[in-house]
């Protein structure tokens, strides 16, 4: 709200439990993956995705927001 006036967005990623491609997951981690929703663990550039969005005219009128990226595991139902 202070800084809207200026023509600045203040905008957040949010990321979930993320993966990486060839790191061994822990037994823990197997667990988490098959928690969200989508059934598997995020990976880079499902953030770096939302990542471009607001920093692109797309997001142009969008403010005040956090974006969670985590396959849908902390939606409300």
């Amino acid at each position: 709200m202070e800084v809207a006036r200026y023509g600045l967005r203040v905008n957040c990623v949010v990321p979930g439990t993320h993966g990486r491609e060839g790191v061994e997951l822990s037994e823990f981690a197997k667990l988490a993956a098959k928690a969200p929703p989508l059934g598997r663990l995020g990976r880079p550039e499902d953030t770096a995705g939302v990542a471009v969005f607001l920093a692109s005219s797309l997001s142009s009128y969008m403010t005040g927001q956090a974006l969670v990226v985590d396959g849908g595991q902390t939606t409300m139902a």
